[in-house]
């Protein structure tokens, strides 16, 4: 399912660049996610290095070579510049969707909430075995399907918010709810 889930990722970036070519936008912040969220799934992240490029042991380590710390601490970096970089501009697309009550705000949050719940779910029978509970097999393999089916959704709930964004460009928005300073 990982497979599938990267290349539903990379599929939506792509669609996300295409549209942040033309439009800007949020889009360009959604493609960068999508790649992340896609190099996640195959553990890109740790693929390369000792320990993986967002642990603490990776750059602490007297094991891992000088020249890996540098380089993972160079693609962090490069990670967190693209992040700015493609936020910067965003806060005021994000106050749009919020004044406009458009849909692709919920699918924002929606995403955002999502992708911690997930995490947990993921960590879950780690996390109670630290705690002196071994979980059932059962419970195990739930959990791992829950886990799965939530990672498979992210590109489509992704893609949604791409669409609805998109959308939100090229119609005017639904309602407006009027002041009392607008009555005549």
């Amino acid at each position: 399912m990982e497979m599938a889930s990267a290349a539903l990722h990379l599929l939506v970036a792509f669609v996300a660049l295409a549209l942040w070519i033309k439009q800007r936008s949020l889009f360009g912040l959604l493609c960068l996610a999508s790649i992340f969220m896609a190099g996640r799934e195959i553990d890109l992240h740790k693929a390369f290095t000792t320990h993986g490029v967002f642990s603490l042991k990776q750059y602490s380590s007297a094991a891992v070579p000088l020249m890996e710390k540098l380089i993972s601490a160079a693609v962090v970096v490069g990670l967190v510049v693209a992040f700015v970089a493609l936020t910067r501009g965003v806060w005021a697309e994000v106050r749009r969707l919020r004044h406009e009550r458009r849909a692709a705000l919920v699918g924002l949050i929606s995403l955002l909430a999502i992708l911690p719940v997930l995490k947990i779910i993921d960590g879950l029978p780690r996390y109670m075995r630290d705690w002196g509970l071994q979980p059932s097999q059962g419970l195990v393999d739930l959990l791992l399907s829950v886990e799965e089916i939530g990672e498979l959704g992210l590109p489509m709930i992704t893609l949604a918010i791409i669409l609805q964004l998109w959308r939100s460009h090229a119609t005017p928005p639904a309602f407006h709810i009027a002041s009392s300073s607008a009555k005549a």
